[in-house]
C-alpha cells in the first residue's frame, strides 16, 4: 500500500514540475512578445501625436 502511495507522490510531483516549465515557458514567451512589440507601439503613437 504504501509502495503504490509514494509511487502516486512522485508522479504527481513529476506532472506538477511539467506543468512549472510549461507555464514558465509560456510566460517567457509573452515577455518576450511584450518587449519586442511595446516600444514599436509607443513609437507609433508618438508619431500619430506628432502627426496631428
Amino acid at each position: 500500500m504504501m509502495i503504490f502511495l509514494s509511487f502516486d507522490i512522485a508522479l504527481l510531483n513529476d506532472k506538477n514540475r511539467e506543468y512549472k516549465e510549461n507555464h514558465n515557458v509560456e510566460l517567457n514567451d509573452k515577455n518576450k512578445f511584450l518587449e519586442t512589440r511595446y516600444p514599436s507601439i509607443l513609437f507609433y503613437t508618438k508619431w500619430k501625436i506628432n502627426a496631428l
